[in-house]
């Protein structure tokens, strides 16, 4: 059986403004701390391309409001919230566990 190709890993303009705010949170206190959070985060990111189904799905009888198919992987202590679709997978969020984030998920959806 072949390999399933490799898919591109985009990031929405709330994703990324997401890790540049999680950076600059946690440099405030540890600069090395944040680099090391950045570098776990992004390596999270990239793995999503060679394993696209990593992540835990959100089942729509749970969330109703969300279109299916959004999935999520935690890099402690935030999450990563994703799309895989036909032709890249798409970062939606990236946020903190302690935040409500599936409203802050729904909100910057629009669904």
């Amino acid at each position: 059986m072949p390999a399933k190709p490799r898919l591109p890993v985009r990031l929405t303009p709330a994703a990324a403004g997401d890790l540049e705010a999680a950076f600059a949170y946690v440099s405030e206190r540890d600069r090395s701390a944040a680099s090391e959070l950045l570098q776990r985060l992004e390596e999270a990111v990239g793995r999503l391309a060679d394993f696209p189904e990593l992540g835990v799905a959100l089942q729509p009888e749970d969330f109703e409001l969300l279109r299916p198919g959004a999935r999520f992987i935690v890099v402690e202590p935030y999450m990563i919230f994703y799309r895989v679709g036909d032709l890249e997978i798409i970062v939606l969020r990236v946020l903190h566990s302690r935040r409500d984030h599936l409203a802050e998920l729904l909100e910057s959806l629009g669904e």
